[in-house]
């Protein structure tokens, strides 16, 4: 709607509200919609469908710089929305918990699925409300509105981080040339488990753009490893985003291999022989991010132990906080270098100061004895 009102402005003169809706709403979409039309309202709701779909809402009349998505707001009237930890008790401001739906709202439950019902639907042990467990993460603001956080089941744990899969994707959608993102984790086991984007861009972007882009704005280890470009995202029947028919990534994970570098040196090659053994990578290029490729603080401990062994004599003057300094095989190959040929340059000019002291001595000695015989 917004692309086609930029080309024909009048068929929003008499439009006066949009109403969104989304777990993870653009951050640019609203202003786009107001600059075209300053009289709109915008309104963001929430819900569930075993909940009568909307339950929450949030009137966004400006857009800060600094949210990562629009807030989930409040419960619309006769509905009550609450953030509980795991024994169902309120969680304080800004701390997660779990998002439950009350109020007239809620639905009996699942038509003949008793289990999932059960599962799904519980009475509250102090109050004896009828909630619905929405299977959400979120938090209270100290303004008293909810922040939604994203669902329990698109969190991963990668490296040790537990990551939100919505959250880099609403961060990549604030790119103007990435129309549609999906964010997944790939690799079986956990140790294997990588971050691969799928986007739908509107122009042609590099890989290297986006990530420079995530960069700027995510830690380390919330950039993807890969991004794969579709043309469109698979869709389920009923409109969703059809996670299982998206291309298996595995021909993708080594992308960047277009831009692959080689070893080029027996340091070089030592220290991607360890990089790759720890990581479970079979080829790693001599300039790849040990942090965008999977490591993390708690691997490159176990690097740095391997490393020893392989290159006892040149990690002698190196550090554990060199090798977060030095991220990438050629940076810290290249101060391994440095630092094994410093010592020599040390011993060189101590062997200099020594003959010049040496001389001055029997200089010195020599004036004595001059002294002495006059």
């Amino acid at each position: 709607m917004v692309d086609w009102a930029r080309d024909e402005p009048q068929v929003l003169t008499s439009l006066g509200l949009v109403m969104l809706s989304g777990d993870w709403l653009p951050l640019a979409l609203p202003p786009q919609i107001t600059n075209l039309n300053r009289n709109i309202q915008v309104i963001s709701l929430g819900g569930a469908t075993e909940a009568s779909i909307w339950s929450i809402l949030y009137p966004i009349k400006v857009v800060e710089s600094n949210w990562k998505s629009i807030p989930y707001g409040r419960p619309m009237a006769n509905q009550r929305f609450y953030v509980f930890n795991e024994l169902l008790e309120t969680c304080p401001v800004w701390v997660p918990g779990q998002l439950y739906i009350g109020g007239v709202g809620v639905a009996r439950g699942y038509w003949q699925e008793k289990a999932k019902t059960a599962a799904s639907f519980i009475i509250h042990p102090h109050t004896n409300e009828r909630l619905y467990h929405t299977g959400d993460l979120g938090r209270y603001l100290p303004d008293g509105n909810i922040e939604f956080l994203g669902r329990e089941d698109f969190q991963v744990k990668i490296g040790g981080y537990r990551i939100e899969l919505g959250e880099i994707e609403a961060v990549l959608m604030r790119h103007p040339l990435v129309e549609k993102t999906i964010i997944a984790a790939a690799g079986k086991q956990l140790s294997e488990k990588r971050l691969v984007a799928y986007v739908v861009a509107n122009q042609k972007v590099s890989f290297e753009e986006l990530r420079l882009f995530l960069r700027e704005r995510l830690p380390n280890y919330m950039i993807p490893l890969a991004f794969i470009f579709l043309e469109s995202l698979p869709l389920s029947a009923n409109g969703k985003v059809d996670r299982g028919a998206l291309p298996s990534p595995d021909i993708f994970i080594q992308e960047s291999e277009s831009n692959y570098v080689a070893p080029q040196n027996n340091v070089e090659q030592n220290i991607a022989a360890v990089w790759q053994e720890v990581l479970n990578l079979e080829k790693i290029g001599v300039n790849d991010n040990f942090f965008e490729i999977g490591g993390n603080s708690l691997l490159i401990t176990k690097i740095y132990s391997k490393l020893k062994n392989i290159l006892s004599n040149e990690l002698e003057r190196i550090s554990l906080v060199d090798l977060f300094k030095y991220s990438t095989i050629r940076s810290l190959a290249k101060h391994v270098t440095q630092s094994r040929v410093l010592p020599e340059v040390e011993n060189s000019q101590m062997v200099e100061q020594l003959t010049a002291g040496k001389t001055r001595l029997k200089q010195r000695l020599k004036k004595s004895k001059s002294k002495i015989a006059n």
